[in-house]
């Protein structure tokens, strides 16, 4: 079928020719999957389309049509046409694919093991739920990853056992290759990527990544936020809106934000010697990305992304003032990194990467990776008080253990990177005693509200044991 009238022509009740009478002719029922690929084609094959769907309905007694289902995304319910006269595109029903539970997401992978004679580890199957938030379509796509790229390995391992480890590896490293390859999610940075998505995808950066909980958004930006929703960005609940899931957080730091704001260092990437082979240089790459990051994105955020700075920590001055909030600085070092060091994928980026230990449920905000390099892991915090400083600081060497797990020659590399506003905090900064530095490198970058004037002090071990530090250092932004 090619034109309107091929449709309609086929699906006349002449054209039925089993038919005897008019009291035996049998309704059909018309499905149309991927629905919103419409909005990809002209206005004038939308219009033509909706206005026979439009005719069929209204001369019902000459078509064999009872119903047309159509499945797509959330913006099918704002579906119209731009001719006046043909009346509204009606939804009589919306149907919204409901997620699974984590019964459900544990049913599906054991009766794929059982099925595959294999057995899953736990932490995986709790993972992956954490991750999608129950999305359907992203747990089985996570199943079809573990089908093609790590069933082939098991038969013959220990136990005939997927164990979390090389899962951890896979999702790190290519299960984001996957979700890009989907056709869903490539239609999402699509949509993003356009125009017209411009005042959306800055609201998602500012308002949204890194963010994974419910956020209100005030009526100048419902419209926005709504589009996002019907792409499956972000999900609406009692009239707040939040990220529908860790991996569509990832997803779009990794594929939209760097392609969307591009601004990143040209120069080669540093790089430092250890055991007579090249390492990045992490604090080095720091420094060079600091004169890239958004100063208005950081100027404005005392009006949306901000904390407050407690009784305890005075800023310009005065206590309990509105300070950048830490996803702001971590949207925009793994934006940075993700352009640069990611652009010809020498590095693999991961922002806000999930671990799990035996009971928890943990975020590192930037995870660094090189398949020749060890894994580098970036905890990041926003004007902060001497006793989360240690906190992070703990939860970072952790990271580390993780990330280390059966690579004795390749152990992580950890850094606590502290983005602070608080007033003179260079002149006394707080750092983690000798043996905590052995395990985890710390850098504290003050700045003040236009992110003008920037200046650092850290304490490290480079790549070949040695102890460094800076106090107190201007960086040039």
């Amino acid at each position: 079928m090619a034109t309107s009238g091929d449709f309609l022509t086929a699906f006349a009740y002449h054209s039925w020719d089993s038919k005897d009478s008019k009291d035996s002719k049998e309704k059909i029922v018309i499905i149309i999957d991927e629905f919103d690929e419409i909005y990809n084609v002209s206005v004038g094959i939308r219009d033509s389309c909706l206005s026979t769907f439009r005719v069929a309905r209204n001369l019902n007694h000459l078509y064999a049509i009872d119903s047309i289902i159509t499945c797509g995304t959330f913006n099918l319910l704002h579906l119209t046409t731009s001719n006046l006269r043909v009346s509204p595109f009606n939804v009589d029903f919306s149907i919204r694919n409901p997620y699974f539970t984590f019964k459900d997401t544990q049913t599906i992978f054991g009766k794929y093991a059982q099925d595959e004679g294999i057995e899953i580890d736990e932490r995986i199957v709790q993972e992956i739920f954490h991750n999608s938030n129950g999305h359907p379509g992203m747990v089985c796509l996570c199943g079809k990853a573990i089908h093609i790229e790590l069933r082939p390995g098991i038969d013959g391992s220990q136990n005939n056992r997927l164990d979390y480890r090389t899962w951890t590896e896979f999702s790190t490293s290519k299960l984001q290759e996957h979700i890009g390859s989907y056709k869903t999610f490539r239609r999402m940075v699509d949509a993003l990527m356009t125009d017209s998505a411009v005042e959306a995808v800055d609201l998602l950066r500012r308002d949204f990544l890194g963010r994974l909980g419910p956020r209100l958004v005030s009526d100048e930006d419902r419209k926005e936020a709504d589009f996002l929703a019907a792409e499956g960005v972000l999900l609406e609940r009692n009239g707040a809106y939040f990220t529908a899931s860790a991996y569509i957080d990832m997803f779009i730091r990794r594929y939209v934000i760097p392609k969307k704001y591009p601004q990143c260092p040209s120069s080669i990437i540093p790089i430092e010697q250890e055991d007579h082979q090249d390492r990045l240089d992490v604090l080095a790459t720091v420094k060079e990305a600091l004169p890239f990051f958004d100063k208005v994105l950081i100027s404005q955020s005392h009006a949306r992304s901000y904390k407050k700075s407690g009784k305890a920590i005075m800023v310009d001055g005065v206590f309990n003032k509105r300070v950048p909030r830490e996803s702001v600085y971590d949207g925009e070092l793994s934006r940075i990194l993700s352009s640069w060091l990611g652009s010809e994928g020498t590095y693999n980026i991961t922002g806000q990467w999930h671990l799990m230990d035996v009971d928890n449920h943990r975020y590192a905000d930037i995870v660094i990776q090189n398949n020749e390099e060890p894994t580098v892991v970036l905890e990041l915090l926003a004007t902060s008080g001497q006793a989360s400083l240690l906190e992070h600081i703990k939860r970072v060497i952790s990271y580390k253990s993780l990330l280390s797990e059966g690579k004795p020659h390749k152990a992580a590399k950890a850094w606590v990177i502290h983005f602070t506003r608080q007033d003179n905090y260079l002149k006394g900064p707080f750092w983690p005693n000798m043996e905590q530095l052995w395990d985890v490198n710390v850098v504290h970058i003050w700045h003040d509200s236009a992110f003008m004037d920037v200046r650092m002090s850290a304490r490290w071990y480079d790549g070949g044991g040695v102890y460094h530090a800076v106090d107190n250092r201007a960086v040039d932004v």
